[in-house]
């Protein structure tokens, strides 16, 4: 288990992480708004930036014993690139050697394979399409068999079906690993994360599994089946968080203590608490 304890960091005069105390262990998801600190901390996780106070540790593995800590970290940071001209073994071969590791032709053979690039082996970076370059970040955090992996916006930029593929390794990884993922896309953690971090201003405003966010929210969610000619009168209604079409009307889901008129309780999303969570300390800071 990683563990966070009031993990604090202050730049350019403003707090960025405010005491942060967590545990995390298989794959964990943090979820928040633009400049609520996501890449600040995974950054800080990673050691590509320095906390000014508080203490991390993984086992018997203090933050402040950089050369232990990096050994067991794989970090894709949210824009990963190479030597364009190198090809995708040759990048994998070029990191693994950064790395220290031992057999660089069989551990770059074997990530290859874990991450479906074999075939594309021979082809220059520069000719990657994004999903593929993100396969490449992926696979040189597994060099020297990490026992943390760190991942920025891993599906940023990429289409569904390599979101998918994505999707699907890091859910793998996380069966024996400790994998941290940052993410906007709120759907892409629901399905693969075990445990959520709700991030917001530098702080973390709520954290724990999918069901325990349901059962500790208590908030309700309300679907109504509206007219396409009515959907207009409810664009407006700051409750209604989704809209969806179907064949005879707009499938509309408001978030709401009490039902409105035709409304009928639907379980919410983990975007839908999200939501609720950011609007609750957003309304008690205007207090």
């Amino acid at each position: 288990m990683l563990i966070l304890e009031n993990v604090y960091k202050k730049y350019k005069g403003k707090t960025t992480i405010d005491n942060i105390s967590l545990k995390i262990k298989g794959v964990f998801g943090l979820i928040g708004p633009n400049g609520a600190g996501k890449t600040t901390l995974l950054r800080i996780i990673s050691t590509a930036t320095r906390m000014n106070s508080g203490n991390i540790q993984f086992n018997e593995i203090n933050w402040e014993q950089l050369e232990e800590v990096r050994k067991r970290i794989g970090y894709l940071p949210q824009h990963f690139d190479s030597y364009k001209n190198l090809t995708v073994e040759e990048t994998l071969t070029y990191f693994a050697y950064l790395k220290g590791v031992k057999d660089i032709t069989y551990e770059v053979k074997q990530v290859l394979k874990y991450v479906n690039l074999e075939n594309e082996r021979d082809k220059k970076m520069k000719h990657l399409s994004g999903g593929m370059l993100r396969r490449v970040g992926i696979g040189q955090t597994l060099l020297n068999n990490p026992e943390i992996i760190i991942i920025d916006e891993p599906t940023a930029g990429i289409d569904i079906e390599e979101r998918i593929r994505f999707n699907k390794i890091i859910k793998k990884l996380g069966e024996e690993k400790i994998v941290i993922i940052s993410s906007h896309l709120i759907d892409d953690l629901d399905n693969i994360c075990d445990e959520f971090a709700i991030m917001n201003e530098g702080k973390i405003i709520y954290h724990g599994s999918k069901k325990d966010l349901i059962i500790d929210s208590q908030i309700r969610v309300w679907k109504i089946d509206a007219s396409k000619g009515s959907l207009s009168n409810y664009l407006n209604n700051e409750k209604v968080v989704s809209f969806l079409e179907k064949e005879k009307c707009y499938e509309i889901r408001m978030l709401q203590p009490q039902p409105p008129p035709g409304g009928v309780e639907v379980s919410p999303t983990l975007e839908e608490i999200y939501i609720h969570h950011i609007n609750s300390q957003t309304s008690m800071e205007n207090l």
